[in-house]
């Protein structure tokens, strides 16, 4: 829009006035011919997560059989504990962090979003706050550390849950 151009040739009236009338209806005849058409349906997407699977579960039996062949059996009880690691990182933590955020699912509509926000950023700042006072002081005992720390990562949990909640209250 606004702009401008010019087209040059030997046009005959007829012909430049054709021209001019595709030019203000839009798009230009052009002939279109089909090579080879394909519908795609949502089974190319689960190929694609099976085959992601697939080889997820090829490199897993990779390692463990690297890790068995090289270091016997030190190999092995490596992999029994990354197994378990495995277990507990995928059920454990997330029964934990399920079962923590059904109060902060409640909490936010009882005291409004805006209200939430600054009990939640609370939460958040003052084991920071503490944190730093914390580190400030060469003389703190670190069972007080771990503490702070825990606290911080409460309050960053917190935090967490709290602000996708709120998206639906505020």
């Amino acid at each position: 829009p606004g702009g401008s151009g010019i087209i040059t040739g030997s046009f005959t009236v007829e012909e430049s006035t054709n021209l001019a009338v595709l030019l203000r209806a839009g798009a230009l005849p052009a002939g279109l011919t089909f090579l080879e058409e394909r519908t795609i349906g949502p089974e190319l997407g689960q190929d694609s997560i099976d085959a992601g699977r697939n080889a997820a579960y090829a490199a897993m039996v990779a390692v463990f059989i690297f890790m068995v062949a090289s270091y016997g059996a030190f190999g092995l009880v490596a992999v029994i504990a990354l197994a378990v690691n495995i277990v507990l990182i995928f059920a454990l933590l997330s029964l934990v962090g399920a079962t923590l955020r059904i109060p902060y699912s409640f909490l936010v509509p009882i005291f409004g979003g805006r209200n939430w926000t600054i009990i939640s950023a609370g939460l958040l700042l003052i084991p920071a706050i503490a944190m730093a006072i914390c580190l400030g002081n060469p003389e703190t005992p670190f069972p007080v550390l771990l503490l702070v720390a825990a606290l911080a990562g409460f309050g960053g949990g917190n935090f967490a849950s709290s602000m996708s909640n709120i998206t639906y209250f505020y």
